[in-house]
């Protein structure tokens, strides 16, 4: 008869394995977060706390694992100490708020955060891992843009296909109406954001990959993100996505790929254009009045007629002022919605009176809600991760991993992507920033498992449990 501490061994071992082996809680994670599950299950079904029982399910296996098999996950100690300080920060400048309700969800984001980070950091260990992180995400993406890319086309926009057909008509001043697509996420703009990042995800794909199915599935991945991009008509998704699309173009100079690569990449550009959205290149055109020409003041006029950027520009003069006023701990997290109606009141540039703005701007949020302290400290959050992911492509590259290091450079690319749509935007659905981040600081670790593989079993830094 075994004994119970035995049995007991036996049941962590045969739950961490279900729940953990294979990458099963790293796909998980990554398509709740892709899918946005835990709204989209609450809408639907009414089913609540999805998340967190997804999260404590996958910490209880990650637990049970070190008790049973005295697995020690490395490298997550320095980014948790880097997120602890921004919290600690947050919670400083919480005294400044003249809401404190308002902080609230702001704080638990950072808690959700920072544990989406630490379990991403401490299961993607291997380059197999990250290839199928990846995977998940290009999947997610592929699901929602092919359902945007047919509502626009069949114009079949009452159907809402289970929440992923979700979207919203817009009438512009220059008198015609577009539907912008939102699918899961619930606003254009964000969407735009989540989708953009795929893009050279699934282009770098295209580079590396030689099976005939696995081609055409990237190709249309690939196109679909490019498309549903442009079916959101974000302007801002528009600048980003031009940035993302030049930072590839530097990518194929420094690593020419194949020629068939750089003609699949070439022709899924064309087949975008060609594809485009009706009114596409209108709404994008209004870029162009703000461009002086000799003799013509018109630019600042056509500001009157552009109500969506004279709120932009509001909340960003907004943002400065209230970061002037309130230059070491800001108005308090949350804070910013419950300011700018004095603010704005006294600029007089938004003619949304009953609107309440936010910043815009994740990095101007951040300044006018947590002042210099929480700018420092998210910062520095920011540069670790930078540093972590550029140093990893380095060492791959030099251990002549070169496909590897090409891969590490799609995602650099996926990951400044976000952070300058980020310019454009507030902290709407933020956890898509905890998941790149976690990424970014998992890259070291799976550097030092690659290489050590090539350099032999006895140099291998950490065994591939997944």
């Amino acid at each position: 008869m075994s004994h119970p501490s035995t049995r007991g061994s036996r049941f962590g071992e045969t739950l961490w394995g279900l729940i953990l082996r294979g990458d099963r809680a790293l796909i998980a994670l990554v398509l709740v977060i892709s899918f946005r599950a835990p709204d989209l299950l609450w809408n639907q079904l009414g089913l609540r706390a999805v998340g967190a029982v997804l999260a404590g399910t996958i910490l209880l296996a990650m637990m049970l694992r070190a008790i049973t098999t005295g697995w020690r996950p490395t490298g997550w100690k320095s980014p948790m100490g880097l997120v602890s300080v921004y919290f600690l920060v947050c919670l400083i400048c919480v005294t400044q708020a003249r809401d404190a309700q308002q902080s609230v969800p702001m704080t638990v984001d950072i808690i959700k955060g920072a544990t989406i980070l630490f379990m991403m950091i401490c299961l993607c260990r291997s380059m197999r891992s990250l290839r199928r992180v990846v995977a998940a995400m290009l999947f997610a993406g592929l699901v929602m843009g092919t359902i945007s890319i047919l509502q626009q086309w069949t114009g079949t926009f009452e159907f809402k296909f289970a929440s992923f057909g979700q979207g919203s008509f817009k009438t512009f001043p220059e008198g015609y109406q577009l539907f912008r697509s939102k699918s899961v996420i619930g606003d254009p703009n964000y969407y735009a954001q989540v989708i953009i990042i795929l893009i050279p995800l699934a282009v770098v794909g295209l580079w590396r990959v030689r099976r005939p199915m696995s081609v055409v599935v990237l190709f249309w991945t690939g196109l679909v993100c490019v498309l549903t991009v442009m079916s959101t008509y974000s302007r801002g998704g528009f600048v980003t996505m031009l940035a993302v699309l030049g930072m590839l173009g530097l990518l194929a100079i420094k690593y020419r790929p194949q020629r068939k690569a750089v003609g699949l990449t070439i022709a899924l550009l064309v087949a975008a254009v060609l594809l485009m959205p009706s009114h596409y290149v209108t709404r994008m055109s209004t870029f162009g009045r703000f461009i002086p020409t000799a003799g013509d003041d018109s630019p600042i006029e056509n500001l009157s007629q552009e109500i969506g950027l004279r709120g932009r520009l509001s909340a960003a003069i907004v943002g400065v002022n209230m970061f002037k006023d309130h230059p070491l701990l800001g108005v308090g997290p949350g804070n910013f919605r419950i300011h700018y109606p004095a603010y704005a009141h006294e600029l007089e540039i938004d003619p949304s009176k009953n609107i309440v703005r936010v910043a815009h701007n994740h990095y101007l949020a951040v300044a006018a809600e947590t002042g210099l302290l929480g700018s420092a400290a998210f910062m520095a959050l920011l540069v670790g991760f930078c540093r972590r992911m550029h140093n990893a492509r380095k060492r791959l590259a030099e251990a002549g991993l070169h496909e590897e290091a090409v891969f590490v450079a799609a995602i650099i690319v996926a990951i400044y992507g976000f952070l300058m749509s980020s310019m454009f935007l507030d902290t709407g659905y933020i956890y898509h920033f905890w998941l790149l981040a976690g990424i970014a600081f998992a890259l070291p670790v799976i550097a030092d498992h690659e290489i050590g593989q090539t350099a032999g079993p006895s140099r291998v830094v950490e065994a591939d449990h997944t």
